[in-house]
């Protein structure tokens, strides 16, 4: 399985399952606002376990797929790898503590999820994005050499010899941006600022293009004139 179609399965996989856990918080809610006052912590310890039982599940799909991976650095695969333990781990212990009846207080779970919020699972994405930026510098880098290459070609003109360098200039420039944001450890502001540089990338995307479309019009050219 080629790794294209190994990321859309995964990505549809992934949607599915977050969808599962999603209804399943549902679900909980609606039971735990049913229940009497008797039976309302035990219902709580329940659905909170049944919920971490599929993020596990989730998270352990992750650091699958994460394993097969190509283009991110491998500081920054070992980061979200390590980053996915520490919450998977964290997950483990809790659901361990709801099976020994360790919680008695609803205040107890309630410190539990919010450390998992405030502490695993913002460490997890801050390490997610910069995999994802990461990744995207592999593939600008992978265009900069294909293009670098096709500039040298003999049989480029001149003309699209420029379109070429300027739309290499325009991913460098942009490679230099993206590499900047791994400095963030904000995530809000590392994702905003990640959407911006990847809508400017579009602009060398485009430069791209035209180089190609010229060269084809000059192709063209002078095949009538031959």
């Amino acid at each position: 399985m080629n790794h294209r179609k190994a990321e859309a399965d995964f990505k549809e996989h992934h949607t599915a399952r977050r969808e599962e856990r999603r209804l399943k918080r549902l679900e909980c809610r609606t039971d735990i606002r049913k229940a009497g006052r008797g039976a309302m912590m035990p219902i709580t310890l329940k659905c909170f376990a049944a919920v971490l039982t599929t993020e596990l599940e989730i998270l352990r799909k992750e650091k699958q797929y994460l394993s097969t991976i190509p283009g991110p650095s491998e500081q920054y695969i070992n980061g979200a790898m390590f980053h996915i333990e520490s919450l998977s781990d964290a997950i483990s212990t809790i659901i361990r503590s709801i099976d020994s009846e360790f919680y008695e207080e609803k205040s107890a779970v309630q410190d539990a999820k919010e450390q998992l919020g405030s502490l695993y699972r913002e460490n997890k994405r801050l390490a997610m994005t910069k995999l994802r930026v990461s990744k995207s510098l592999a593939w600008i880098n992978h265009l900069i050499i294909r293009l670098d290459n096709a500039r040298l070609s003999s049989a480029i003109s001149e003309p699209v010899r420029g379109k070429i360098r300027e739309a290499i200039d325009c991913f460098e420039t942009q490679e230099d941006a993206i590499k900047s944001l791994l400095s963030l450890d904000d995530n809000d502001a590392l994702i905003e600022r990640f959407r911006q540089e990847q809508s400017n990338v579009k602009f060398c995307i485009h430069s791209a293009r035209d180089a190609a479309k010229l060269n084809t019009e000059l192709e063209q050219a002078d095949a009538k004139n031959s």
